[in-house]
C-alpha cells in the first residue's frame, strides 16, 4: 500500500481513496456503517451518537439480516482519527449489539 498508511483495514481503505484521487489532506464526508440487529436499536444508537457527535446526519436501513445506520461525519480523513471515530462509534454501538461494519466516501 503506502508508508504513510498502515497495512490494516483502515489503511487499506483510504488508500483506496487516495488511488481514486480523493486528497486526504482535505474535508471530506465520510459515511460509518454501523450493524445493529434492529431498527430500534439502530434508533437508540443514533441517539447516543447524536449525544456525542452532534454535527453528524444519519440514516438507517433494513438488510437482510439487520439493519445498517449509516453515520455521516465531514473530517479530513486522517488515518488516526478515523480510527478514533471507528472506536468510538463501535463502542456506542457495542451495548446494543451493534459493531462498525466499515466506512467509505465519495471523496472530494
Amino acid at each position: 500500500m503506502n508508508k504513510e498508511l498502515p497495512n490494516d483495514n483502515t489503511g487499506n481503505a483510504l488508500q483506496r481513496l487516495k488511488d481514486d484521487g480523493t486528497d486526504l489532506t482535505k474535508m471530506i464526508e465520510i459515511d460509518f456503517f454501523i450493524s445493529v440487529p434492529s431498527e430500534s436499536f439502530g434508533i437508540l444508537v443514533v441517539e447516543k451518537i447524536k449525544e456525542a457527535l452532534p454535527n453528524t446526519t444519519f440514516s438507517i436501513e433494513e438488510e437482510e439480516d439487520d439493519f445498517t445506520c449509516y453515520c455521516k461525519i465531514s473530517m479530513i480523513p486522517n488515518y488516526y482519527d478515523v480510527v478514533e471515530t471507528e472506536s468510538l462509534l463501535n463502542a456506542i454501538a457495542e451495548p446494543y449489539g451493534g459493531y462498525i461494519d466499515g466506512f467509505g466516501s465519495f471523496g472530494n
